[in-house]
Order: C-alpha cells, then sequence, then structure tokens
C-alpha cells in the first residue's frame, strides 16, 4: 500500500512490547508519519482525543486518537500497511481542532505538518 494523508491504514509493529496491529492515521504521506489509535489513553494525557467505535470502519471499539506525538514508520511497513480508506469530514473536523492549539509533547513543528497535511 501507499500510505496516504487523511487515511487510515493497519501495519504490523514490530518494535513495540507484543508486536501487533496497530491502526493509524497517516499524517505525512512523504515521511510516512503516523498517529496512532490506542484503546486507552496515554498515561501523561496530553493530546488524547477520545474516537466512538464506528467514527471510521476501522474503528470497532472505543478509543484514542493519539495526537501527543508522530510516529514513524519503516518502509516495508508502509508498504504492508493495508488501507482503511479516509477520515470522514467530521472526523477530520475534530482532529483539526484538537491540533489547533499547541499539545505539550508534540513537537511545534509536528503539529503544523499535521494541520497542513490534514486541512
Amino acid at each position: 500500500m501507499t500510505l496516504k494523508n487523511k487515511k487510515v491504514c493497519i501495519y504490523l509493529c514490530q518494535w513495540i512490547k507484543n508486536p501487533h496491529d496497530k491502526i493509524a492515521l497517516c499524517v505525512c504521506d512523504k515521511q510516512s508519519f503516523l498517529f496512532w489509535f490506542n484503546s486507552s489513553a496515554a498515561f501523561h494525557g496530553h493530546g488524547q482525543l477520545a474516537i466512538a467505535a464506528g467514527e471510521h470502519p476501522a474503528i470497532t471499539k472505543g478509543c484514542y486518537l493519539d495526537l501527543s506525538g508522530i510516529k514513524g514508520i519503516s518502509s516495508s511497513e508502509a508498504t504492508a500497511a493495508r488501507d482503511r480508506g479516509p477520515i470522514s469530514d467530521a472526523l477530520k473536523a475534530r482532529v483539526l481542532a484538537a491540533l489547533a492549539n499547541p499539545i505539550a509533547t508534540l513537537p511545534e513543528a509536528h503539529r503544523n505538518l499535521a494541520l497542513q497535511n490534514l486541512s
């Protein structure tokens, strides 16, 4: 698969404890940068956007979009990623609203890149 901005993908993340499939939102296809969807909010509480089941077809239970930091993936992970389609306009608006103000753990350059590529 070729990553595309504003699209959700699923890929096997090998480097995390207990490697497993991660669901992610592509925020920069040129650099393979993603925001992860996680079952639980990160312990620090920064940039955790609650997502309801069904807000995207790949989201089958309530979770959190972790806007606290961008994850870069390897070219092999990007190639093997499975496309799950674009986010809706409503979800895009929620993400952009959450990114409108600085997030303590998200570098400003990454926040601005995400804002630009998701707009």
